[in-house]
């Protein structure tokens, strides 16, 4: 028999039971404790009543008694972050807005075979129509007939802002003068 065999038989026979010891020095692992806990002390509905704290603010509760959580606030509100963050979003550029039914291209990262150069192949897939505008700068897209290229499930992601691009841009100028 193997030593790494006999280690788990005598592992196995040994008991490892762990013992709950109050204290003062590791007083927020009583919290974890897998003892029941005793009946003399409030249970958590009791506390919440005592405190009034609901399902929509306990979460503010805990993070003001939090001390790294004050840190973080005390810093974002320093003046001197304000300025930081106005002198960032003076060069940020706005992100480009999309409707349901645009047409975009999208980057993605195309794989190739180990040892073959990616240097010319295309950057951007599409056409891909937008299906639906989320939040944040996100968009569902879903693919159009020339992009399809499963025919028994239609492809639908979520993108960011960021990786897309109109699939074509016409300049309102050109268009105007070879109207006129």
């Amino acid at each position: 028999m193997g030593k790494s065999k006999r280690k788990h038989r005598e592992s196995r026979s040994t008991s490892n039971d762990s013992k709950h010891r109050d204290g003062s020095k590791m007083s927020h692992v009583d919290a974890l404790s897998p003892n029941p806990i005793n009946s003399e002390l409030p249970i958590v509905s009791d506390i919440e009543k005592i405190l009034n704290i609901g399902d929509d603010t306990w979460l503010q509760t805990v993070q003001q008694q939090d001390s790294d959580v004050q840190r973080i606030i005390s810093i974002l509100d320093d003046p001197k972050t304000k300025d930081i963050e106005n002198k960032f979003n003076k060069s940020r550029k706005a992100p480009k807005q999309y409707q349901v039914g645009d047409l975009v291209r999208i980057e993605k990262d195309i794989r190739t075979e180990s040892g073959h150069s990616r240097k010319l192949l295309p950057k951007c897939i599409g056409p891909y129509r937008i299906s639906k505008v989320l939040g944040n700068d996100r968009y569902e897209i879903v693919e159009t007939p020339i992009t399809r290229k499963n025919a028994v499930r239609a492809y639908k992601a979520v993108y960011a802002v960021d990786k897309m691009h109109p699939w074509l841009s016409f300049d309102n100028d050109v268009i105007s003068s070879e109207s006129e």
